[in-house]
């Protein structure tokens, strides 16, 4: 007898369901399906409405991120050609390392007849920014013809030497012989690889 029970337990439930579907006039048969199909179809749209703003959601992020991608590959590659433009300069200020520019400036102001007016060459300043030392130059001519002093500046802003001039103060006053001379003092920027470099 016991085992009579758990037979009908189990069978109980579909048993239930299926005498009550038999009870069911055929109009509310269909009304049942009916509301099953419902059912079924509201479910499977919610599970997609979910799902749906969840992808969307997704997506955003998937374009947000490739955007950032984007632009960080942009700045990288920005960057590689800054290092490679900073290496070439550093290779070509290397160059002249070994020549001081006391030295340029003295064969220069010998190549254009001026060395005997030139009086001083003193480093006023020195700033240091990685490998990139910026250093600046007091340089005097005193009482120097106009032509070699003309020649002498051009010749420092073009000699390639890692050099510019910032400030050019020009003097004239009458030599000697009643004819004009000038002082010329010149503030120029030297750039050198430092130590680091």
């Amino acid at each position: 007898m016991a085992k009579a029970p758990i037979v009908e337990s189990r069978a109980g439930i579909s048993a239930l369901v299926e005498r009550q579907l038999e009870t069911l006039s055929p109009r509310d048969r269909k009304l049942l399906a009916g509301l099953l199909g419902f059912g079924g179809l509201a479910a499977v749209f919610g599970i997609w409405w979910v799902l749906s703003g969840m992808l969307s959601e997704m997506g955003t992020r998937v374009r947000s991120s490739n955007e950032k991608l984007g632009q960080i590959i942009a700045l990288k590659a920005e960057l590689d050609e800054a290092n490679e433009r900073l290496a070439a300069q550093e290779d070509r200020l290397a160059q002249f390392r070994d020549q001081p520019v006391g030295a340029w400036v003295e064969k220069l102001a010998a190549t254009h007849g001026v060395q005997n007016e030139l009086r001083s060459v003193d480093e006023t300043e020195r700033n240091t920014e990685g490998s990139l030392e910026q250093v600046s130059y007091k340089i005097e001519l005193k009482k120097a013809a106009y032509d070699p002093m003309l020649e002498f500046l051009y010749g420092l802003e073009s000699s390639g030497y890692p050099a510019q001039v910032e400030v050019a103060t020009i003097k004239s006053s009458l030599g000697r012989d009643k004819a004009k001379v000038y002082d010329l003092t010149l503030e120029v920027v030297v750039y050198q690889v430092g130590s680091g470099g």
